[in-house]
């Protein structure tokens, strides 16, 4: 099963999951914007570090064993 890819409402501090984000149409493109769920601020999402308990904003992409993770700072592979 999956994990569950964590986001931060950069505008509110919102805390969720992707299953939990909402998504509008952009009126003016065929393309998607990601909705805050308490705020509903529009594209204001930031990927949170995929360690369980840390919500800190992912800032560190790396390739680990054939899957790619997002850290913060704190959780980055040595």
């Amino acid at each position: 099963m999956a994990m569950a890819i964590k986001y931060i409402c950069m505008e509110c501090k919102w805390q969720g999951t992707d299953a939990e984000i909402d998504y509008l149409k952009d009126p003016k493109s065929k393309l998607m914007w990601q909705i805050c769920r308490k705020c509903r601020s529009p594209d204001r999402l930031s990927r949170a570090c995929d360690e369980p308990d840390c919500w800190s904003e992912a800032t560190r992409g790396t390739m680990q064993a054939s899957l790619y993770r997002q850290t913060c700072a704190l959780h980055r592979p040595r």
